[in-house]
């Protein structure tokens, strides 16, 4: 309960989204931005029980929010009581099922923020599964590490290879030296070796 003015024969209740924190109070507070009003609870307790932190991957990022908003696909906070979302940095994409940021895999490079999409489940960026995944390395490249911006170029003598057979769509991960008997040019090479006759 607040007083507005002093000629007041009877105090107002807190408008929903504030609290009125002591007796005597005048002006009403909102809760901060990171919370939002539990409309269940009494409005004339203190901030830490009518102002709820916002659950972890929502957020309010207005004073007196009434309830909080839920994380864009491809983002997400640190915690309760956040007052924005975040995106994943380059090199890394959001994993949709652990909501955490996860390493791009090898064979492939993820040069911008916010990538979203596991490329493993979801290597072509279907719209049953909407969101940027990690791109795979073109023909030509590879990229043996993790957690990558970019793919190599395949040195002349080598060509790209992978563990998976089908590496197209899952990237190659290392150049591998041309044996002996074959040409490689070090670009696409039809992904192998090409037997010299």
């Amino acid at each position: 309960m607040y007083c507005p003015t002093v000629a007041m024969s009877e105090a107002t209740t807190c408008p929903k989204g504030y609290y009125c924190p002591k007796e005597g109070t005048i002006t009403p507070t909102p809760c901060p931005a990171g919370t939002y009003y539990d409309a269940k609870k009494d409005p004339t307790l203190a901030t830490d029980k009518v102002c709820v932190p916002c659950p972890a991957n929502t957020y309010s990022d207005t004073p007196g929010a009434l309830e909080c908003k839920t994380c864009p696909s491809g983002t997400f906070t640190n915690g309760p009581g956040a007052t924005r979302c975040s995106s994943c940095p380059a090199g890394k994409y959001f994993d949709k099922e652990t909501k955490t940021c996860k390493l791009c895999p090898a064979g492939h490079y993820c040069p911008v923020e916010g990538m979203d999409n596991d490329p493993i489940t979801n290597p072509t960026n279907n719209p049953d599964n909407p969101g940027l995944a990690p791109i795979s390395c073109e023909c030509g490249k590879y990229q043996p590490d993790e957690g990558q911006t970019k793919c190599l170029d395949v040195p002349v003598g080598t060509y790209p290879t992978s563990d998976n057979i089908n590496y197209i769509e899952s990237g190659a991960i290392r150049a591998t030296a041309c044996p002996t008997g074959y040409m490689c040019a070090g670009a696409c090479n039809d992904k192998k070796a090409l037997k010299v006759y």
